[in-house]
């Protein structure tokens, strides 16, 4: 898939601080959430017709682009500082973490958050109500259409993270990843704390919800593990797994069923953000050692694949995305075809986008030299793309399928959207072989170029230079291609 700056849309923003998150709502995919260090939450109408008045020109006979301002704002609590964060709900907060529990009771209504909002989401059926997190310690739940907080979990430690199932029909529960080492669960039916869940040995930095498994729960933690969890249960038996990336070298049993352990690491340093595809079947999860790792969502078993490339070692803030792009027909029997992985990539405010699979699955098996055991070869794959606009880290982005945009946001405050539907459509056509003659071979070779950037470390080198996106041949392919030719000229004349 190939995207570049839109020139048709140009989104205004009347926030101050650095994005933090920003959500679509799942409905339409139309208005768009923006949560912002100024410890505000943003509106935004992402369907705001040009200006029929002439208004849009720039004068010279082009167009300018459409204006996408903020519809509403939160307020920003501007109440005196103080030790117990009960005082901004007019409820006290135990200070013990032993009480923690208790004190996610839903309180009355706020006039908005006082610190930097972290995350924010949608409520899953409709757009009337959404969920935000804050730095306060708190989890507001807003009533859109007054744009007004209608109550508040005041939870007593920094809100990292909040997520709520969009595959759970039964409950309507957000989880949130916060300093203190477990899950909480906050009922928005009941507006008290179901239960919490045990386990991380370090603050939660991110959790997420299987868009199919309606009771799976992934968190990720400053302890570099990644836990699968079944909500329904608590205590210990809560914790179905905890994802190795050794496990699968050591040809150790990879079921979900497994008891978790305590030496199994998902990275190196901290996990940052995790991600499901939107068929639920693969887990994506990045962290502080600059790896990007792919997991069986069912069995917790590492792919090994190696996405080439990745640079970002920040601590905190940023979210990789997982998407499925439009003109794709389906789950191809790999699970993985059409979809995709935007990853933001440091300091340098570029995203890459990887394709999730080698093009043609991982079923290719290699006998290791060492052990002489049958094992999946390493997959190294290249971005297929790079978006470039920002001037500091992304840290949130969406996906608008239909439109065939995405959206991203970053920490210096900008709100960038990216044109990708007429490369993808193309591509789309080219892949499924119904391409009428109307492409020239150029955008059949990038099309085909893009759909697949895998190849095998056995046949790879990781410094190799690709001399096709570099405009050089080697000398010898030269000469092999002068060869062929003669020898093509040669039997054309023959015959």
């Amino acid at each position: 898939m190939h995207a570049a700056p839109s020139t048709r849309i140009e989104v205004k923003s009347s926030q101050q601080g650095p994005i933090n998150q920003i959500d679509l709502d799942p409905c339409d995919e139309r208005y768009l959430l923006v949560a912002s260090g100024d410890a505000t939450v943003g509106l935004y109408d992402m369907e705001v017709e040009p200006a029929q008045d002439g208004s849009d020109s720039d004068g010279q006979g082009g167009s300018m682009p459409s204006r996408v301002q903020s519809l509403h704002v939160t307020p920003r609590t501007r109440a005196h500082v103080t030790e117990n964060i009960g005082d901004l709900t007019g409820g006290r907060v135990p200070s013990s973490i032993g009480n923690a529990a208790l004190a996610a009771r839903m309180q009355p209504p706020s006039g908005g958050h006082r610190y930097s909002v972290t995350s924010v989401q949608w409520y899953p059926p409709d757009t009337g109500i959404f969920v935000s997190g804050s730095t306060d310690g708190s989890v507001q739940v807003w009533d859109t259409n007054l744009f007004v907080s209608a109550g508040t979990f005041s939870l007593g430690s920094k809100v990292h993270a909040v997520a709520m199932s969009r595959a759970m029909l039964s409950r309507s529960l957000i989880a949130v990843g916060t300093d203190d080492r477990r899950v909480r669960l906050c009922d928005l039916k009941s507006g008290g704390s179901s239960h919490l869940l045990a386990g991380h040995a370090q603050t939660i930095t991110t959790v997420a919800w299987s868009p199919t498994e309606e009771y799976l729960l992934a968190t990720g933690s400053r302890d570099s593990t990644v836990r699968l969890w079944d909500v329904r249960r608590s205590g210990a038996s809560a914790c179905l797994k905890t994802l190795d990336q050794d496990a699968d070298h050591r040809g150790r049993a990879t079921g979900i069923l497994s008891a978790p352990t305590a030496l199994a690491k998902a990275h190196a340093g901290w996990v940052v953000s995790l991600d499901f595809t939107p068929n639920g079947c693969w887990l994506v999860s990045a962290g502080t050692d600059k790896r990007l790792r792919l997991w069986n969502a069912m069995s917790g078993q590492n792919t090994l694949l190696n996405y080439a490339g990745t640079h970002n070692d920040i601590a905190v803030g940023w979210k990789i995305k997982a998407i499925q792009t439009a003109g794709r027909r389906g789950v191809g029997r790999d699970w993985g075809e059409g979809n995709m992985i935007l990853y933001p990539n440091g300091r340098s405010g570029e995203v890459l986008l990887f394709p999730l699979l080698p093009r043609g699955g991982m079923s290719g098996r290699s006998r290791s030299q060492s052990s002489g055991r049958l094992e999946r070869p390493r997959m190294v794959g290249r971005p297929s793309h790079r978006l470039r606009g920002h001037v500091d880290v992304v840290q949130s982005m969406a996906y608008r399928r239909d439109a065939g945009q995405i959206i991203t946001g970053g920490a210096d405050s900008l709100l960038l959207v990216f044109d990708c539907s007429r490369h993808d459509k193309e591509e789309s056509r080219l892949l499924d072989g119904e391409n009428d003659g109307q492409y020239p071979k150029d955008s059949k070779r990038r099309a085909a170029k893009a759909a697949d950037q895998w190849s095998s470390d056995e046949d790879d080198n990781s410094g190799r230079v690709d001399h096709e996106e570099e405009g050089f041949v080697p000398p010898i392919l030269r000469q092999y291609d002068r060869d062929n030719s003669h020898r093509s000229t040669s039997r054309r004349r023959e015959h």
